[in-house]
């Protein structure tokens, strides 16, 4: 993607900043200690020397959103991690350091019994089938989702906007490369733009 584009997606959500204008207390803490969570995890290091990190070639931004998955495993603390799609062995990685007690499941078939779960689905992953694949019975007020490519072209915008639609569905989250829902529909259901992007 071109510098322009970039520079022009962040100026377009550059209100949309740390949780600035967020009443919610769920949505607040989680924007605030997730997603612009600045501490130096344990973890951090070891995954780095693993993968790389910024002296190792690595963007900013890449990097920033590995990071991410990391602290949305250690805030969801799920019984299982499924990934669909290919995803690299960093992914993996991350999101296993995240929450180290939970179940890596590659493409698992989803029933009722799947339980707390936290699910990825990796952008080459068709938008056709985000929604059986968010919206699977069983999820608790706990499960979350976060889908990769959710602007990447129409397709995708209409599959992410049937998601955040979708009856289970809770509080989603923009983060424009990333959507993140909850299903805890005790908490009023809300859509927020958050500036996640990076120039970098």
């Amino acid at each position: 993607m071109g510098f322009l584009l970039r520079k022009w997606i962040w100026l377009k959500r550059f209100r949309k900043r740390r949780g600035y204008g967020v009443h919610s207390p769920f949505a607040f803490n989680f924007l605030t200690s997730v997603v612009y969570e600045q501490g130096s995890y344990y973890a951090y290091r070891e995954l780095e020397k693993l993968h790389g990190g910024k002296t190792c070639g690595l963007t900013r931004y890449r990097l920033k959103c590995r990071r991410l998955l990391f602290r949305l495993a250690n805030y969801v603390q799920p019984d299982s991690i499924c990934l669909y799609g290919c995803t690299d062995r960093a992914i993996a990685d991350y999101l296993q350091a995240g929450c180290c007690h939970a179940t890596i499941q590659h493409n698992p078939e989803m029933s009722p019994n799947n339980g707390h779960r936290l699910i990825y689905i990796a952008e080459n992953t068709p938008p056709a089938t985000w929604e059986a694949i968010a919206t699977a019975g069983g999820l608790t007020p706990q499960s979350a989702t976060i889908i990769c490519g959710i602007h990447r072209n129409n397709e995708a915008k209409v599959a992410w906007e049937t998601i955040k639609r979708h009856p289970s569905s809770g509080i989603s989250f923009d983060l424009y490369d990333y959507g993140i829902v909850f299903y805890d529909l005790r908490k009023a259901k809300q859509h927020y733009i958050t500036n996640f992007y990076s120039l970098l």
